[in-house]
């Protein structure tokens, strides 16, 4: 099984946060280059939710905007982790751990959990 940080939204989501810091991007923008004709929404709006509810270290002081249901979803598997710190989640597991919190939820995630355990190996969460 590859590690989060080697699959291909992590390692956009890793790609992305270097952007940010480096070359001073916004999480946007970021993304936007990082993803490079790999683009799907769900894994965009997990990392943009991270990055807007200040769970990316150093990336703060950003333009606020609603979350979406995968940012609600990005942002509740941080929070079951800094719970939780001492289980080594894979990404099925975290996402039925976040589907406890959520009405009709998806019964498999569509990369966000790849970007928040990537973001989480690499140690660019606050958590």
């Amino acid at each position: 099984m590859k590690k989060p940080e080697d699959t291909v939204y992590g390692s956009i989501a890793i790609k992305a946060v270097k952007l940010i810091y480096d070359d001073r991007y916004s999480p946007e923008n970021a993304w936007k280059i990082a993803v490079k004709g790999k683009e799907k929404g769900c894994p965009r709006a997990a990392f943009l939710g991270l990055c807007f509810g200040g769970f990316v270290v150093d990336v703060k002081d950003i333009k606020q905007t609603k979350l979406t249901k995968n940012g609600d979803y990005a942002v509740t598997a941080v929070n079951i982790i800094s719970t939780h710190p001492d289980i080594p989640y894979s990404s099925m597991a975290l996402w039925r751990a976040v589907g406890e919190n959520f009405d009709n939820f998806p019964k498999t995630h569509n990369g966000q959990m790849h970007v928040v355990l990537a973001l989480k190996n690499m140690e660019f969460l606050d958590i």
